[in-house]
């Protein structure tokens, strides 16, 4: 029985070494020139953080920033303001690098996300470009 035991608290110090991070909700939305960012982990272990990358195809992503990690039963959100400068109508794509405490990395599913500029910037920009 004691073997048992030391073998299962063995096992559980193993798969906790390694860390990782139950992600649910992963989503975002266009809201007036930016886009949030949310999810939510319901179990992180031995987890350093999420690094929120964006692509413009879908296939090649950047860093954009780098949220700590907080514990697990977690809401997390990142607020995009970057693609203000961009066109309305264009299409984002979404991912986090989760990065665990002994360096190894997974990734998130991808969300696609359209951007939306708000008008009154979309109309600036224009009467800026009559005057050029």
């Amino acid at each position: 029985m004691k073997n048992l035991l030391t073998i299962g608290l063995n096992c559980l110090m193993i798969a906790s070494l390694f860390g990782s991070a139950t992600i649910i909700d992963f989503s975002g939305y266009s809201e007036t020139s930016r886009v949030v960012i949310q999810w939510t982990s319901v179990a992180e272990q031995n987890l350093q953080g999420y690094e929120i990358q964006r692509s413009m195809d879908g296939q090649t992503f950047n860093r954009l920033g780098f949220l700590d990690a907080r514990g697990s039963n977690t809401g997390y959100t990142y607020v995009d303001d970057s693609v203000f400068a961009k066109l309305s109508g264009r299409v984002y794509y979404y991912r986090l690098k989760i990065v665990n405490a002994n360096g190894s990395i997974e990734y998130s599913g991808v969300i696609t996300i359209e951007s939306q500029i708000s008008s009154a910037k979309h109309t600036w920009g224009s009467i800026k470009a009559m005057f050029k």
